[in-house]
């Protein structure tokens, strides 16, 4: 019996079923799907922390949280990224986003499984762009050199503070474990999560430590007590004698320099997935 496959006459049925699978493999590498990265902060920053959160009955709602994301890879697990962008970008994730977050990037991959993503929360530069942050916002990421700024209104009883904190963290995330399948018909994703409450936790060294604002409340009332808490108030609070806020081998003394520190831990991937995270000097 004789076949076609190919466009190769085929005498025998096995050889020609050979090609004819070869073939139906060749065009299985060459399909392409769509992969796409976005980054996304939860309802915490999008709604707020609610008070239940908190161990010391505070609450805050973020009128701004922005994050400079660059040089995003994906990976199928240790082999060459199949997809790398280094370009800078800035993101404020308290736009609204019905649990879709921002998109960072899209590109056109192989169909298959990608397991592994990197990316890196870095300080603006001039050659940062806007991912949906506005051109005041940019600017003054880039005056300040921040890759977080974060700003709003923090409530409890009655009192209310408010912040503006800028923090210049220089952090690579990577082996971040992602869930991410290309076919024909339906993209790969895979949402870069941050972790507002993982600024506010109250130990470096605990599994499972608790979100409180008092300390960085009365940072204030030790300060000016005008209700806005700043960068040099929380530099003047020494956490050394605190039952909280225990550092482990960080040489770290206040209260500043400890959320700076907690600045490098909120990056995630897919929620709750983990990335090793590592400081670049």
């Amino acid at each position: 019996m004789t076949f076609r496959a190919l466009g190769l006459m085929c005498t025998f049925a096995l050889p020609c079923a050979a090609l004819a699978l070869a073939g139906c493999a060749d065009a299985d590498a060459d399909a392409v799907g769509t992969y796409e990265v976005r980054i996304y902060g939860e309802e915490y920053i999008e709604e707020g922390i609610p008070e239940s959160v908190f161990a010391d009955g505070w609450s805050i709602s973020f009128d701004e949280f922005l994050v400079v994301i660059s040089d995003v890879e994906v990976r199928r697990g240790a082999a060459t990224p199949v997809v790398e962008d280094a370009t800078s970008r800035a993101f404020d994730l308290t736009a609204a986003s019905s649990g879709e977050g921002q998109r960072v990037l899209q590109a056109e991959v192989p169909i298959g499984t990608y397991d592994e993503v990197a990316y890196r929360v870095a300080p603006a530069t001039a050659a940062t762009v806007a991912g949906n942050a506005t051109p005041a916002q940019l600017a003054e990421l880039r005056a300040g050199g921040y890759a977080l700024l974060v700003a709003g209104t923090a409530v409890k009883a009655g009192v209310t503070k408010s912040f503006r904190l800028g923090f210049q963290t220089h952090t690579r995330y990577d082996g971040c474990e992602a869930m991410g399948v290309v076919s024909a018909t339906s993209p790969g994703v895979s949402q870069i999560t941050i972790h507002a409450d993982h600024l506010l936790y109250d130990s470096l060294v605990s599994e499972t430590p608790s979100v409180r604002f008092d300390l960085v409340a009365s940072a204030d009332d030790a300060g000016d007590a005008n209700g806005e808490i700043t960068a040099a108030e929380l530099a003047a609070t020494n956490i050394l004698a605190e039952e909280n806020y225990q550092t482990g081998n960080q040489p770290i003394t206040d209260l500043w320099a400890y959320m700076a520190y907690q600045s490098s831990t909120v990056g995630h991937i897919d929620g709750e997935g983990h990335c090793t995270n590592t400081a670049v000097e």
